[in-house]
């Protein structure tokens, strides 16, 4: 344990001797690939930060990762927040931990991942990510892609042969021909699933129909 700490202490002091000046810099164009936003997640050997610890700073401060502070206030980092936010970090663990018995356990914990605003510094990415990887606290660091709905295209589709309900009617509702019209993707167009049992008479459909 003593070895541990002491290369985590090492580790640190190193980090913070690389000095590189931040700038104030105005937000400037990002790359169409990439959101700006940089995902990193802790070392596994690190424990849990405290509860209430809700932003990458605040758990750098409870777990006193002083490289990782510096990095983060040296490049005025402050937004930045759990990339998992849909369950609290114990409801993950105990998940995880019913995971870990099957054939598939978890490779590493979704609690360990974070999301870093770093619009602002675009133009400062790379050296932020390789900064980030250096740190001992850090397992991984990289830049978030942007999400993209897929080009629908039959052609690589395996199983589009045995998808008959894509055909025209009757047996199908015809997409085949929908998605060559303009917008055929689906871009800016509303889809309302109407079944049986509905009242074009309500209060919410009044308006509509």
């Amino acid at each position: 344990m003593e070895r541990k700490n002491l290369k985590l202490k090492n580790r640190l002091n190193i980090s913070m001797l690389k000095e590189i000046t931040p700038q104030d810099h105005s937000p400037v164009e990002i790359p169409l690939d990439y959101s700006g936003f940089i995902i990193v997640r802790l070392s596994s050997e690190l424990p849990q930060p405290s509860e209430g610890s809700d932003t990458l700073s605040a758990a750098a401060k409870d777990l006193s990762l002083t490289g990782l502070e510096k990095i983060l206030k040296e490049f005025d980092l402050s937004v930045t927040r759990r990339l998992v936010r849909s369950l609290a970090p114990k409801t993950v663990l105990e998940l995880e931990y019913s995971a870990s018995k099957s054939e598939l356990p978890p490779l590493h914990s979704l609690t360990a991942y974070w999301r870093v605003d770093a619009r602002k510094q675009a133009d400062q990415i790379e050296v932020l990510v390789k900064r980030l990887n250096g740190l001992y606290e850090v397992d991984l660091a990289y830049k978030e892609f942007v999400v993209t709905d897929p080009v629908v295209n039959a052609t690589n589709d395996p199983y589009n042969a045995d998808q008959d309900y894509l055909d025209a009617a009757p047996t199908g509702i015809n997409a085949r021909w929908a998605w060559t019209q303009p917008n055929g993707e689906g871009a800016g167009v509303g889809f309302v699933d109407l079944e049986q049992g509905w009242f074009p008479n309500h209060e919410d459909f009044a308006s509509k129909i």
